[in-house]
């Protein structure tokens, strides 16, 4: 049945699965389990000519309303949809990405810029985490 599809797959997971997010220990390590599994899953489907797309979808801060009533009680109002994204634009974002068959998609797409610096200069990132 899945052979036959030829469907995509959207997994949505969090930035948390590309570097580690401070007090976030448990949350990080589900999400850098799931991309492991999915990266895996993806190949074997390739390896055995199922041609079905897997698309890792890595959200960050999504503007709901929990996260809009954290901004305001932190008096962060000049900053407010400067670093999150909306919730329908998040969706239209993962739709997009799994429907072009992306192997990452990046909400807010300046994300991947982050990752990418991770990557680089690690130590200097993760020294981020000390402004949170």
């Amino acid at each position: 049945m899945l052979k036959a599809s030829n469907g995509n797959i959207g997994v949505v997971s969090s930035i948390a699965g590309k570097m580690a997010l401070v007090h976030e220990t448990a949350y990080s390590a589900q999400k850098f389990a799931l991309e492991g599994f999915f990266a895996a899953y993806r190949q074997e489907l390739h390896k055995q000519g199922i041609n079905v797309s897997v698309t890792l979808c890595i959200l960050g801060i999504i503007g709901t309303k929990p996260m809009l009533e954290v901004e305001d009680k932190l008096r962060r109002a000049s900053l407010r949809g400067h670093f999150y994204t909306s919730v329908p634009d998040t969706a239209l974002a993962i739709i997009e990405g799994v429907a072009r068959r992306r192997f990452e998609t990046y909400v807010p797409s300046w994300e991947r810029f982050v990752v990418l610096l991770h990557k680089l200069f690690p130590v200097y990132v993760e020294n981020l985490n000390d402004c949170f």
